[in-house]
């Protein structure tokens, strides 16, 4: 992990405040379930598409260097506006992650699919990637 300069991170990694900076060996098991009612699995106009899962790395017994579990829930729904051009998509999205989180994994929410969260690669342009990704 390579931070900018001055950032607040760059100084928490240079106290040791920061766990997971290093080179880290992770594990991670997850299992989830899903629910889907789209018209159409890659351009939905109607529907509902959910899904649930854990997450988790036992740590030192399996080799890794950190123990920590997360949950996700993620809901999205799909509603025609006017048909066939225009559809109202709305997304709802809880993310948690606790115990021994190596610092770089804060910055994605991993449900079936991971996707960076905000201040992760896709995030804005105002921030430098994982810039404000603190623990």
């Amino acid at each position: 992990m390579d931070p900018y300069r001055p950032s607040l991170l760059a100084m928490d990694i240079a106290r040791g405040d920061v766990v997971g900076a290093g080179d880290n060996t992770v594990l991670q098991l997850l299992a989830g379930a899903a629910y889907d009612t789209r018209d159409h699995e890659v351009v939905p106009s109607r529907g509902i598409f959910a899904d649930a899962s854990l997450r988790g790395s036992a740590g030192k017994p399996f080799g890794a260097d950190h123990e920590y579990g997360g949950a996700n829930v993620t809901l999205r729904g799909y509603m025609p506006v006017s048909p066939p051009y225009a559809v109202l998509a709305l997304r709802a999205m809880g993310d948690a992650l606790a115990g021994d989180v190596p610092v770089y994994l804060l910055s994605r929410a991993a449900g079936i699919a991971t996707i960076q969260a905000p201040a992760g690669k896709t995030a804005s342009a105002a921030f430098p990637r994982d810039a404000t990704t603190e623990k």
